[in-house]
């Protein structure tokens, strides 16, 4: 029998210091994708040890709760986008 994927995600996310939350034009909305971002800012705003960092990949604007946060711009300058990300990480 094979693992079950919830369980799997559930246990990354468990497990997590961090996690990229890459957003374009098309926006963060899929279902599976907006539970994965939404769980761990719970878990950040719960004073649990993980960080969310957002990523723009394409244009567009990040989810509404996130519009504050500091994101890694990979449109205008990737180089520094990637640093900078690479820097929040350290």
């Amino acid at each position: 029998m094979g693992d079950s994927i919830v369980e799997r995600i559930n246990a990354g996310l468990e497990g997590a210091a961090y996690l990229v939350l890459c957003y374009s034009s098309s926006g963060v909305t899929s279902p599976w994708m907006s539970r994965e971002w939404m769980a761990t800012l719970a878990r950040q705003l719960n004073g649990y040890g993980v960080k969310v960092l957002p990523v723009l990949l394409t244009g567009g604007e990040p989810p509404a709760i996130l519009a504050d946060v500091k994101y890694a711009d990979l449109v205008t300058d990737w180089t520094q986008g990637v640093s900078e990300l690479l820097q929040a990480i350290r």
